[in-house]
C-alpha cells in the first residue's frame, strides 16, 4: 500500500502531502523569481554612469535649477532639461552629468524634490551608437575601374 512518509508533519493523509508538495512547487519558484531578479539588480548596477536621469520636472523647470540644486555633489560638466514630445504633458525630463560616477551615486540616492516636486532619479542608460557611412562632401571622382566599363558582346 502507498504510504506518506511525513514524520515532521506528525503524518499526513494523501490531500496534506499534496497541499505541502503545492507549497514546495510555488516556494521554489517564488525563490527562483527572487534570484533572476536579484541578478538583474546586480547586471543594472554594473551599467552605472556618470549622468543622472531626472523624470518628472515641471515643464517651468530652467537648466540653471538643475544645475543649483546639484553642484553640492561634485563637480557638473553639463545639466540640461529636454522638452516633452506631447505638448499636453504637465513634466519634462533632465539630465545632469557629473565628472565621476560617485558624484551621481550621492546624488541619486540623496535628491527626492527639486523645489516642490517630487523627482525621480536613476542612472541614464546609454544608448548603443548607430553605424552611418560617412558622407562625403566633395565632388564625386569617376571610377576607373574595369569593372564599371561595359565591354560589348559579340
Amino acid at each position: 500500500m502507498l504510504g506518506c512518509q511525513v514524520s515532521f508533519l506528525g503524518g499526513c493523509n494523501h490531500f496534506n502531502c499534496f497541499f505541502y508538495i503545492i507549497i514546495y512547487i510555488v516556494f521554489t519558484q517564488n525563490l527562483n523569481h527572487i534570484l533572476f531578479k536579484y541578478s538583474q539588480m546586480v547586471k543594472k548596477d554594473v551599467q552605472r554612469t556618470s549622468t543622472v536621469f531626472i523624470r518628472g520636472l515641471p515643464v517651468t523647470t530652467q537648466d540653471s535649477v538643475l544645475s543649483e540644486t546639484f553642484k553640492e555633489f561634485g563637480n557638473i560638466r553639463q545639466a540640461f532639461i529636454t522638452k516633452p514630445k506631447n505638448s499636453n504633458s504637465q513634466t519634462s525630463i533632465g539630465y545632469v552629468k557629473f565628472t565621476t560616477i560617485d558624484e551621481a551615486s550621492s546624488a541619486i540616492s540623496t535628491v527626492k524634490t527639486i523645489g516642490s516636486n517630487k523627482v525621480i532619479l536613476s542612472y541614464a542608460r546609454k544608448k548603443p551608437r548607430k553605424y552611418r557611412e560617412p558622407v562625403s562632401l566633395g565632388k564625386k571622382e569617376k571610377s576607373t575601374d574595369c569593372d564599371s566599363a561595359l565591354i560589348p558582346l559579340l
